[in-house]
């Protein structure tokens, strides 16, 4: 009978040792591309939030400073207005009006050197404000007015307005001492149309109540090219700061008497609400800054000046620039990389341990094997004796050709003695 050869397999020591040996390494190798990509990751992002703070704090520092120049603007403004309204009046051809005899109705229409005098000072205003006064007048404080200057002419006896009492500048400016200035909120000019704040002082001179007002509107359109020029590609604007409403739009032009600000605009809600005097923040999802005005006496305009960038403000993803993507790929791949890598070492280790069950099972069958064989030896030896038979010998071990005829050679020399024998009897 012929046994099959076995076969040679690599021993389970050897499986047992490059298995190990990987898991040994693949699991190193993980940590380490997991912990290093976790450390890129947040360095990605932490200088993400640093760009994107820097662009941030570029964009602030470029918004305050144009409000700035936009406040600046402003408030000289009110003031060089309140200085050239209190000049104007001290001008004594007004307070000659009221010294001249005759009724104020028939020296007005007789246009005697003191109205022509007040028509020349009230011109003058324009010369100052070439491009923003609408209308300059010399009001009575019974409310019709004496003299009057719209858009560079002279108005006649008859375009005079015959009562400005209703208006909202005349009540308050006539409660005012002499050298006190009314500057009032924005209404629309009934002489030009126009959307106007005023400025208004009562007549030195002549009593409390005074005698009369000297008085001049200055166009929001004139603000709105100042805002725009200083602009630029940016939106500067003048709010109400009680009410939240835009007074004046760099990108709207203010002409006519159309509505101000948009109808439902909410944007500055917020800033109204807060009340801060200066600062920077989020308007409807775009980087502003703000400066509240300061406040004068009788100064009936509270506003704020706010710049907006046009564009809206960008997600840390938006704003991040190269290198910090850089870094977020390179933090993927390693993490990529330690989820490949201990999966792998997952997969070995559970081959491992299969190969460690596998090897146990073996050796329990073969020392299952062993146990039963020896059991069956000692039987089988048991029973022999039991029936005197001797022990089976062990199998004589295979003998090479030259054995086998060396051998033969003795088994043959009797039988041929034995012949030789029968042949000679």
């Amino acid at each position: 009978m012929v046994w099959p050869a076995k076969r040679r397999s690599r021993p389970a020591s050897v499986e047992f040792g490059l298995i190990s040996a990987e898991v040994l390494f693949v699991r190193p190798a993980t940590w380490l591309a997991l912990v290093v990509g976790v450390v890129l990751f947040a360095g990605s992002i932490g200088l993400g939030v640093r760009e994107q703070s820097d662009r941030r704090h570029a964009t602030d520092q470029a918004l305050a400073s144009k409000v700035l120049d936009e406040a600046g603007q402003v408030e000289a403004y009110f003031a060089r207005a309140r200085s050239i309204n209190l000049i104007t009046a001290h001008n004594p051809v007004f307070q000659e009006f009221y010294r001249a005899p005759g009724r104020r109705a028939a020296k007005v229409k007789a246009k005697g050197p003191a109205i022509r005098g007040s028509e020349n000072a009230l011109a003058y205003l324009e010369q100052l404000y070439p491009t923003s006064i609408g209308e300059a007048c010399f009001i009575d404080r019974a409310g019709p007015e004496n003299a009057r200057f719209v858009n560079g002419m002279r108005a006649s006896f008859g375009d005079l307005s015959k009562d400005e009492s209703a208006n909202s500048f005349f009540a308050p400016t006539f409660a005012l001492r002499a050298g006190q200035v009314f500057q009032a909120k924005p209404y629309v000019s009934p002489d030009t149309h126009e959307w106007v704040i005023s400025n208004s002082t009562p007549l030195p001179g002549t009593g409390y109540p005074a005698a009369a007002i000297v008085h001049f509107e200055i166009t929001l359109a004139s603000f709105q090219r100042t805002a725009a020029t200083i602009a630029k590609q940016d939106e500067v604007m003048i709010v109400d700061a009680k009410t939240g409403k835009v007074i004046v739009d760099s990108r709207v032009s203010a002409r006519g008497a159309a509505p101000l600000g948009r109808r439902g605009d909410r944007r500055f809600a917020k800033l109204v609400a807060q009340a801060r005097p200066a600062g920077t923040m989020t308007i409807g999802g775009r980087r502003g800054a703000f400066r509240r005005l300061r406040q004068t006496a009788h100064n009936a305009n509270d506003w704020y000046v706010v710049a907006v960038d046009p564009h809206r403000a960008g997600t840390l993803l938006e704003d991040a620039g190269w290198a910090p993507l850089g870094l977020a790929l390179g933090a993927f791949a390693l993490l990529l990389l330690s989820a490949i890598t201990f999966r792998s070492s997952r997969r070995a280790l559970r081959e491992h341990e299969e190969l460690e069950d596998a090897e146990a099972r073996r050796r329990a069958a073969e020392s299952d094997y062993h146990e039963t064989q020896r059991e069956f030896t000692d039987h089988a030896d048991h029973a022999r004796r039991g029936r005197g038979l001797p022990p089976p010998q062990p199998p004589s071990p295979a003998l090479t050709p030259g054995q086998r005829g060396t051998r033969s050679q003795p088994q043959q020399q009797p039988r041929q003695a034995r012949a030789d024998d029968r042949g000679g009897s």
